[in-house]
C-alpha cells in the first residue's frame, strides 16, 4: 500500500479567490477548512478514504473534494455541511476543478 506510513500526509491545497480560506486535503480521509488570517482549524470534513484533491468555488463559498473513496464531494465552507448528495464515481476521484464561472465541476 503506497499510503502505508502516510495516513497524515497533506496531497492537496487550495486557496480561495477571496484570500479568506484554505482548504487541504490529506491522507487521514479529511479535508481541513482554515482561515487564512487567523490560521484557525473552521471543519475537518471526512471522507471514506484519502483526499486527493480539493478546489474552492470562484465565489468562495463551496469547496469540492475528489477522494480515494470514489466519491466527489461539495461541501459549505461556512458550515461544513455537504451542499448535495456525494457524486459515486468509478474509480479513484484525483482531481477536481470548478469551471471559471462556477457552475461546473
Amino acid at each position: 500500500d503506497p499510503l502505508k506510513g502516510h495516513t497524515g500526509a497533506v496531497y492537496a491545497v487550495d486557496v480561495s479567490p477571496d484570500g479568506r480560506t484554505i482548504a487541504s486535503g490529506s491522507g487521514d480521509h479529511t479535508v481541513r477548512i482554515w482561515d487564512a488570517k487567523t490560521e484557525e482549524l473552521l471543519h475537518a470534513l471526512v471522507h471514506e478514504d484519502s483526499v486527493w484533491s480539493v478546489h474552492i468555488s470562484p465565489d468562495s463559498k463551496r469547496v469540492a473534494s475528489g477522494s480515494r473513496d470514489k466519491s466527489l464531494r461539495v461541501w459549505d465552507i461556512e458550515t461544513g455541511e455537504l451542499a448535495f448528495n456525494p457524486i459515486e464515481c468509478d474509480g479513484t476521484v484525483s482531481c477536481v476543478r470548478y469551471s471559471p464561472s462556477g457552475d461546473r465541476i
